[in-house]
């Protein structure tokens, strides 16, 4: 066992000191930041960022400082679909629409998980992962579907974007306590049921002030791109089925690396929902080299792909490019962090952490694909991959991704079931595998 000693600190200091390549990476990180100081130059201009698919019309959505990437990326699939049957310069799907049923839906599935483990001690493994994920705002294909037969959709007009919609923490924050001391009391004697009802009147107290009230039917005023003038109107799951397709239809394809992951056989996590009724989070499990075949099949034919990925790994977001080695972070360092996909995934060093959508594809003359990636971050430079504020980037929010950053960072994709082999279609009919409640993959 190393002790960290003056003696230690003072060799570690003198070897750093007189590191010439240390020094090098030192003073360009403290000047740009890593992510600009480790930047392969060569590999970043050979990533040519026009594709001969090209499916998107639209400018990108801004999910701004939410974990909605999921619900934004699964109504981006469509949107573009409903633009031109519109005939629009512009449409959006409502966003906040579905996240006050999402947050409400949440509630309710919490507490009702907490009543069924009203005996275990709230430090119980079960308990402390379902009391973590009551301030939760990621999800899965699985919790946009669920809400969508539940509660359909609208358009963004109907009811628009608030400033709690697209900064979560303080609603999150709220809610999950409104959860946690419900969980308290029914320890403490309460009724189960009443302590439950009460949060979820609270909850829905709290979602008015922050998200608004949803609409139960509307009507919805638009002029399209001849300048006729439209009046639209509906209930929301009248608008879902007018302008979404039959969401059953599509399947979640997974890329699991691990050794014991196995090929066309199904997987399921129950814990994965936010929807009561909702069964859980299921899929086939295929290496990723199919996943990008069917991928290709669907874009093929003209259906953008819902994916989820290790976003940040070897992306610069200043250009929109995605590829394996575009950050040459240990040749900057002078260390070597090499690792597999399926090491990273078993340690957690890589896990899904973002939805998108493929909106095209293109292949050189050698086999190698660039898949265009419709993102919902924006047009401009902020957060964590700030240089400039306000800078608008290349692609205005659209990037490309390689096949090489596809094979070692997706980790799934949604496509319909008639894209799919038929060994694929066979492996729908297997008994699910359910997965641990933290599993890396979920």
């Amino acid at each position: 066992m190393t002790h960290i000693t003056s003696d230690l600190l003072a060799e570690l200091r003198h070897q750093a000191v007189n590191d010439p390549q240390l020094r090098a990476a030192r003073n360009a990180v403290t000047q740009v930041g890593v992510g600009r100081a480790a930047l392969d130059y060569d590999k970043l201009i050979a990533v040519q960022q026009a594709t001969q698919i090209k499916l998107d019309t639209l400018p990108v959505t801004n999910q701004k400082r939410s974990g909605r990437c999921w619900m934004f990326a699964a109504l981006n699939v469509f949107r573009h679909r409903a633009a031109k049957e519109l005939n629009v310069e512009n449409f959006e799907f409502s966003f906040i629409y579905l996240q006050y049923f999402d947050k409400l839906e949440r509630v309710n599935l919490v507490l009702h998980e907490l009543i069924e483990h009203k005996d275990a001690d709230l430090d119980d493994r079960v308990v402390a992962h379902i009391l973590d994920d009551a301030n939760a705002d990621g999800g899965w294909w699985n919790f946009f579907t669920s809400l969508v037969a539940k509660y359909g959709a609208v358009p963004a007009e109907v009811m628009p974007e608030t400033h709690a919609a697209g900064d979560t923490r303080e609603m999150n924050r709220t809610l999950a306590t409104i959860v946690r001391r419900a969980a308290l009391q029914v320890r403490a004697g309460a009724d189960a049921q009443q302590a439950a009802d009460a949060a979820i009147a609270d909850a829905q107290r709290v979602l008015a002030v922050y998200l608004g009230f949803p609409p139960t039917e509307f009507e919805w005023s638009y002029r399209d791109k001849d300048t006729e003038f439209h009046r639209l109107p509906s209930t929301p799951r009248e608008f879902a089925a007018k302008f979404l397709p039959d969401l059953d239809d599509y399947v979640m394809l997974g890329a699991d690396p691990r050794e014991e992951a196995q090929n066309n056989q199904l997987y399921v996590s129950t814990p994965s929902r936010n929807v009561l009724e909702d069964e859980g989070y299921t899929y086939l499990n295929i290496d990723v080299t199919e996943l990008r075949a069917a991928a290709r099949r669907s874009l093929e034919a003209d259906e953008p792909v819902w994916f989820a990925c290790d976003v940040n790994r070897n992306f610069s977001f200043n250009d929109g490019v995605w590829d394996e080695g575009l950050l040459a972070i240990d040749l900057l360092y002078g260390i070597d962090t090499s690792t597999t996909k399926a090491e990273r995934l078993a340690s957690g060093d890589s896990t899904p952490t973002h939805g998108m959508v493929l909106t095209g594809f293109d292949e050189d003359a050698e086999g190698r694909g660039r898949w265009r990636v419709e993102n919902s971050w924006g047009t401009k430079v902020h957060g964590p991959h700030r240089s400039i504020d306000n800078k608008e980037i290349p692609g205005k929010g659209y990037g490309t991704a390689t096949d090489d950053w596809v094979d070692n960072n997706v980790f799934g994709a949604i496509v319909r079931k008639k894209y799919l082999t038929e060994a694929q279609l066979k492996g729908l009919k297997t008994q699910p595998i359910e997965l641990p409640i933290d599993d890396r993959m979920i």
